[in-house]
């Protein structure tokens, strides 16, 4: 299923700009996200796919991984009252012709309302057979709550190791 759905919804990406190209990633999986559509979410993301907040590191190596982090995120939300997400990207940079470097702030939206602080992103965007996909992003999240969603199996990171 994932095969057919990136071929079906990535061709536009292919001749547009590294900005063009993370603000389309980001419509695709804030949309999924903020419906609770795990199916339309995930393949917009490479196996293993690294996550990092403060709290910690995770690599994600499967789906049923990803799932149990995508819940959390999106209970989270359904908690805070947050209807949508509003991200814009602040920079996009292409680093070659298959990787692409961009960081974009984020912040949960009921109508007019502010449901929960702007956070920054910063996101490692590869194509893969063709395919531009999110390797890795690294989250500054201010909002306790969503860090700990975020965070949820978050392998500690080096420098909380040794302050244990």
């Amino acid at each position: 299923m994932q095969n057919s759905f990136k071929t079906k919804y990535s061709t536009d990406l292919e001749q547009d700009t590294a900005s063009s190209i993370a603000e389309a990633l980001l419509k695709r999986t804030g949309d999924a996200l903020i419906s609770g559509d795990f199916d339309a979410f995930v393949p917009w993301f490479t196996m293993p796919f690294t996550l990092e907040t403060f709290s910690g590191k995770r690599v994600v190596d499967t789906d049923a991984d990803f799932l149990e982090i995508f819940n959390s995120v999106f209970r989270t939300y359904q908690k805070f009252g947050v209807t949508r997400l509003e991200r814009r990207v602040i920079e996009a940079e292409m680093q070659s012709d298959d990787l692409i470097w961009s960081t974009h702030e984020s912040r949960g939206m009921y109508g007019t309302q502010i449901m929960h602080d702007s956070s920054v992103v910063f996101t490692i965007i590869k194509r893969v057979a063709g395919v531009w996909l999110i390797a890795d992003c690294q989250y500054a999240v201010s909002n306790t709550s969503l860090d700990q969603a975020y965070a949820q199996s978050l392998v500690p990171t080096k420098k909380q190791l040794l302050e244990s």
